[in-house]
């Protein structure tokens, strides 16, 4: 008795973790905003990946292209985006190597500039006045630590998927509620 109920309880759980995968179609959109995504067509046609953050949740479009109908895709992961005219947000797929460089090179700089500041005897051969060769070293080891961190962090950063924005359909653009439009 006890194994079937652990079967029971198993198929579906399994079922609602399994993504729901449709084959070709077309996602039909308004011809303004296909107007509007005229000129990110060579970014959509070259994304691998497209997704759609829409009403009913979020969509991957595999091998998308636009199309004077809509969106064309090869493959559909997730729940059927039906858009009616509501608003969503289309994305592709990048690497985070800016933003690991950034992060890398503010950590390594700060670390750099506070070990330089307290490394002892550095250029200062006058015991009362060690501050401008201290600032010197502080200055330069900073440096130093911003370029290695900036490196490591673009090495890390590249291996990092990141998603990122490129068009975004609100119907109520002009709306007051929508600041950033």
């Amino acid at each position: 008795m006890r194994p079937f109920i652990a079967v029971a309880l198993a198929i579906p759980l399994a079922v609602v973790a399994l993504p729901v995968v449709a084959q070709e179609g077309v996602l039909p959109l308004d011809s303004a905003v296909v107007a509007a995504l005229t000129p990110l067509r060579a970014r959509i046609d070259q994304a691998g990946d497209l997704r759609l953050r829409g009403p009913l949740g979020v969509s991957v479009l595999v091998a998308p292209r636009l199309l004077p109908s809509g969106l064309g895709y090869g493959s559909l992961v997730g729940p059927d985006p039906r858009l009616d005219g509501r608003e969503f947000v289309l994305q592709t797929r990048g690497r985070a190597a800016g933003t690991g460089a950034m992060a890398g090179a503010i950590v390594l700089g700060l670390a750099g500039a506070v070990l330089g500041s307290q490394l002892p005897g550095v250029g200062c051969l006058d015991s009362e006045n060690c501050f401008p060769a201290r600032l010197g070293a502080a200055a330069l080891a900073g440096v130093m630590g911003a370029v290695a961190g900036g490196a490591i962090g673009t090495v890390i950063g590249a291996f990092v998927p990141q998603w990122r924005t490129i068009y975004r359909y609100s119907p109520f653009a002009d709306d007051y509620r929508y600041p950033d439009r």
